[in-house]
């Protein structure tokens, strides 16, 4: 059995994996999102609890579901995906759709946009115009993670060091261990921000994609019976501005606190 600690506002911390959420009603949502992706998903370091536009949002649809929440944290993308595959969690929040995924999961309607790219020192940039010039050069991502359609059906040719950590990426990258970074663009700014990094790295401008950003439900639970009435209420907070006014918020936070 899963061991847990409940904390306050519903948050649990994972401690070993577990069966959590295998049951024939969904009585309550298990929700996971990602530790690092600012100002998406991500676990504040102060409270450790989780922040972002995903976890406001899904927060509100369970409110308006009248279906209570929680979430676990501390939980690697890596390990995220693979309860979601076979219903260890309901929910998995801020994902980028991919053919697989579709195919795995239950996507909802999407909630944003998001580009990611290809992200090297600035005074390098310059010599790479296209995927092929990435051909024995030493790059990095993260585990289990989709950079859009442009980037994911070339990942194979690269030669790509994985890890859980954007961070551990940018500094393998500051530091000459790592000749690029492939990473979500949001994400990138804000560790970039607080590692004082803006102007000695960029985004290679002819490899970058737009990507939209989903919660995910499993098909292995009963709590993808609600997808519908998800999509409405995404569709609702898209057009009355609330999910822009979260982004918002947490880009200014992410911001000030640096």
């Amino acid at each position: 059995m899963l061991r847990i600690i409940k904390h306050s506002k519903g948050i649990l911390v994972a401690m070993s994996l577990c069966n959590i959420a295998f049951a024939n009603e969904c009585d309550n949502f298990y929700a996971v999102g990602s530790n690092h992706a600012a100002p998406i998903a991500y676990t504040d370091e102060a409270s450790g609890q989780p922040q972002g536009v995903a976890f406001e949002l899904f927060s509100a649809i369970s409110s308006e579901l009248k279906v209570p929440v929680q979430y676990l944290a501390g939980v690697a993308w890596s390990r995220a995906n693979a309860w979601l595959d076979v219903g260890e969690v309901d929910v998995l929040l801020g994902v980028y759709s991919t053919p697989e995924r579709e195919q795995k999961w239950l996507l909802s309607a999407p909630f944003l946009e998001e580009g990611s790219g290809i992200f090297m020192l600035s005074n390098q940039i310059s010599s790479v115009k296209s995927l092929q010039d990435l051909q024995g050069l030493r790059g990095g991502a993260i585990n289990s993670s989709s950079y859009g359609e442009l980037i994911d059906k070339h990942k194979e040719q690269l030669a790509l060091f994985y890890t859980t950590s954007e961070r551990e990426l940018f500094r393998m990258l500051l530091a000459d261990r790592l000749d690029y970074v492939v990473a979500a663009q949001w994400d990138a700014h804000h560790v970039l921000t607080d590692m004082n990094a803006l102007q000695e790295v960029s985004v290679v401008p002819e490899l970058g994609d737009m990507n939209t950003l989903h919660i995910a439900f499993s098909r292995k639970t009963a709590c993808g019976k609600y997808i519908e009435q998800v999509n409405e209420l995404i569709n609702q907070y898209r057009a009355s501005g609330k999910i822009d006014a979260w982004l918002n918020t947490f880009q200014r936070n992410n911001v000030s606190s640096h």
